[in-house]
């Protein structure tokens, strides 16, 4: 019996010995750890907001056309400032983010296989217009549309892109007949009948692709990109509209996408979304094109659209590059008349402005993006 319990009882003497010294070592006087870093200090947004509103009333008249400041920090708004008796569900005539929502929709397409490419021709990408395609317009490439590298006249003066949207019918073919003010791929200009012409594109890869009931733009940007965002754009203002009639157009409050006369969504302006949407389009940027867990732009697309071409370091596609006080990168869709969507990828930040201009007054591109970089930013770091 004796033989029998030795083994066990010395176990247990040896697990109670063990227990002692771990109690022992507990008692010691522990190693120093190093102080954990203080968590950084909350931002105070309505002090930002203060400062926004502070630094429109300082500045020019043409600021206090801004009807609406948002700011989202991690996915999170946490500034919604209204101004002008605006209100959240008003929608803004945002001019050229027109292109960058356009961007958006050549890459779906891509990743849809309606588009080949960014290097497929406007021979290939347009060819019920073949006819209007001289040998040097018909190798312009969809990239170099894009990157407005492609050669179509400035928008300065206006001239030729009002009279454009002003034409009977489909002013395509009278584009096409002109041609490139310059050499394709010669030059950087920034061209808004260059962005209409992408959306020509567009509209004949879906033709293409859906057969004798094909989907228009707007239908097309609903199912892949208005609706996984929930933006709201029903029901839309799609009359044709030019540039004797832009005031009305800009007094709407409700959503549209205006047309050409040939009923084409315009590629270059003409679109009106709520500042709420203006930052869903952002922050899907911010995301890499995922949204809710989906994933919306196809993979890479966002690095993409961000690389710059060799012919402007400051213009991707359809996205203008800057930079913060810091030198950290800017995505910005940038619109005539101040209206913005400013991505900082590093501080995961999307800021947003619309404005809508008087008869007598109004702001510009570079007044907000100034306001962001050097009001808002800078109060968030």
């Amino acid at each position: 019996m004796l033989h029998h319990m030795a083994g066990p009882s010395l176990r247990v003497l040896v697990l109670l010995v063990m227990m002692l010294l771990a109690l022992l070592s507990c008692s010691a006087s522990p190693e120093p750890q190093p102080s954990p870093t203080p968590p950084k200090a909350s931002v105070n947004y309505q002090a930002v907001e203060a400062a926004v509103e502070d630094q429109i009333k300082a500045g020019s008249l043409g600021l206090s056309t801004i009807n609406a400041v948002m700011v989202s920090v991690d996915g999170k708004t946490v500034v919604a400032h209204y101004r002008n008796g605006a209100r959240p569900d008003q929608a803004l005539h945002v001019w050229s983010v027109t292109k960058s929502v356009m961007s958006a929709l050549v890459g779906i397409a891509i990743g849809d296989g309606l588009i080949d490419s960014l290097d497929a021709t406007l021979a290939q990408l347009l060819p019920e217009y073949r006819t209007q395609l001289n040998a040097e317009q018909a190798k312009i490439t969809l990239r170099q549309l894009m990157t407005m590298t492609a050669g179509y006249p400035s928008d300065q003066p206006s001239t030729e892109l009002v009279a454009m949207f002003a034409r009977r019918g489909d002013p395509v073919p009278m584009v096409l007949r002109k041609g490139p003010a310059t050499e394709p791929g010669a030059i950087f200009e920034y061209s808004s009948i260059g962005s209409h012409l992408v959306s020509a594109v567009l509209r004949s890869a879906l033709r293409r692709a859906d057969g004798d009931h094909p989907r228009t733009i707007l239908q097309y940007a609903r199912e892949k990109l208005f609706d996984p965002l929930e933006i709201d754009s029903r029901p839309a203002y799609e009359k044709p509209t030019s540039g004797t009639d832009i005031e009305e157009f800009d007094a709407l409050t409700e959503f549209g996408w205006g047309t050409d006369a040939g009923g084409l969504h315009s590629g270059c302006c003409l679109l009106r979304l709520r500042p709420a949407d203006m930052v869903k389009f952002g922050e899907l940027y911010l995301r890499n094109g995922v949204w809710r867990g989906k994933q919306i732009l196809p993979v890479g697309w966002v690095q993409q659209t961000m690389t710059p071409s060799s012919l402007s370091s400051r213009y991707g596609l359809m996205w203008w590059l800057e930079t913060d006080q810091r030198g950290e990168a800017i995505w910005a869709a940038e619109g005539s008349q101040g209206q913005l969507i400013a991505v900082v990828p590093d501080r995961q930040v999307v800021v947003a402005i619309g404005a809508v201009p008087t008869k007598d007054y109004a702001t510009s591109h570079s007044d907000v993006l100034y306001l962001a970089i050097n009001t808002i930013l800078p109060a968030i770091e």
